[in-house]
């Protein structure tokens, strides 16, 4: 393979991680996992702790970030000592999982739980919205709406939703949507619905 170029999805999970051992899955996938168990969490869904006893408790996994979590844990239950090998005690559902459509399900979900905070305004200003959102959406949220000098309403939840999303994310992530297009709800409609499948899953153990 050529040092340059980036590895595929395939070729990354196959290779080396860290200290001669490999892992099943892209580091980012864990990372994802991992944010939709916090998210089950906050929302006190009924998460089975029998088949989560080694990641330690609830409480004590996100009192700390991921990348303090997956330090301190990701040998012990993520590690395999071989390329083939798939003898970690917890690997995911499918190894052909897309990060991009993960990412944009858990991030639609955040979206819309943050609206959820505005039931009831009737004009949302930029500091009203990002007022609700998440800490790193912020200021990009603000921006946003400066830059567009457009005021949403409750009814635009959507629409904020797909602007903000082609603001935001590069523009790969956005391809499954396109400006004014009249399928955009029906597909942030699909992402919601992934989110809640896969909100169930890690309740259970299971992602994606």
């Amino acid at each position: 393979m050529n040092k340059k170029t980036k590895p595929s999805g395939t070729e990354r999970a196959k290779r080396k991680y860290r200290d001669n051992l490999y892992t099943a899955h892209r580091y980012v996938l864990y990372n994802y996992w991992w944010q939709f168990l916090k998210i089950a969490y906050e929302e006190k869904r009924k998460v089975n702790m029998k088949k989560y006893e080694d990641w330690g408790k609830l409480d004590e996994i996100f009192s700390q970030s991921f990348t303090t979590w997956w330090n301190k844990n990701w040998k012990k239950l993520f590690a395999e000592k071989t390329a083939s090998d798939r003898t970690s005690k917890f690997i995911m559902t499918t190894e052909a999982t897309n990060p991009n459509s993960i990412k944009l399900a858990l991030e639609t979900y955040r979206l819309k739980t943050a609206f959820k905070k505005l039931k009831g305004e009737k004009e949302l200003t930029a500091e009203m919205i990002s007022k609700v959102l998440p800490k790193k959406f912020k200021s990009s949220a603000k921006e946003m709406m400066y830059k567009k000098k457009y005021s949403y309403t409750k009814c635009d939840e959507n629409r904020f939703i797909i602007d903000f999303f082609f603001h935001h994310f590069p523009e790969d992530d956005t391809l499954r949507f396109e400006k004014e297009n009249k399928y955009n709800n029906r597909a942030l409609k699909k992402l919601h619905k992934q989110a809640e499948t896969i909100l169930d899953n890690v309740c259970d153990c299971k992602f994606p």
